[in-house]
């Protein structure tokens, strides 16, 4: 059982590092420049999947921070023309929130 939160300086410097990779990607994607930005997620996501969580604050944050780099990694796979691997991220995405309806929107554009 972890508390609700917990006073953790190590945690708020892994916010700060989060927030980089978000800026890359969104500074990048902004400039068309899939190619970074994707790679800017990317990295976010591995960033996310190393950062264990000491209180339920910071696991919904470090689960909400990686759902929303998938998401945007999905976006310039896509952009990209990757499939596969913008398939991949979005089944991922899916198994976690079922429900995420910008996930299941770029789901149906690879249908069409």
């Amino acid at each position: 059982n972890l508390p609700d939160s917990v006073e953790d300086p190590e945690f708020e410097n892994r916010i700060k590092v989060f927030n980089n990779y978000r800026q890359f990607g969104s500074m990048y994607a902004a400039k068309g420049n899939n190619k970074k930005a994707e790679w800017a997620y990317g990295n976010g996501i591995k960033q996310t999947e190393q950062t264990a969580g000491t209180s339920l604050q910071q696991i919904l944050i470090i689960k909400q921070t990686g759902l929303e780099f998938r998401l945007n990694r999905a976006r310039c796979l896509h952009s990209l023309g990757r499939r596969e691997e913008c398939k991949e991220e979005i089944s991922l995405i899916l198994s976690l929130h079922p429900e995420n309806t910008d996930a299941l929107s770029l789901q149906n554009s690879l249908e069409l």
